[in-house]
């Protein structure tokens, strides 16, 4: 990751893309949730929080309380969604 990627971000409840203001990095010694799909693919820690849909309303949820239930996540955003 770089300053120069994008991200998907939530902005008041809808998706759009943006670079980040910052990054943060932390050494980690312990378990990672890791998934690889077909749309999408991630390896994160037990604290990391994803935007997912158990039933039909998304919420963002920690990976650790989801991670082997059946939800639908929120994995790809329009480019033209992007606000500058």
């Amino acid at each position: 990751m770089s300053m120069d990627d994008e991200f998907a971000t939530l902005i008041d409840g809808r998706p759009a893309w943006h670079k980040p203001i910052a990054l943060n990095s932390y050494d980690h010694d312990g378990p990672m949730y890791c998934y690889n799909g077909r749309y999408i693919k991630f390896s994160v820690t037990p604290n990391h929080r994803m935007y997912v849909a158990s039933d039909k309303d998304y919420s963002i949820q920690y990976i650790d309380q989801v991670f082997g239930n059946t939800v639908k996540v929120l994995c790809a955003v329009d480019k033209a969604s992007k606000v500058d």
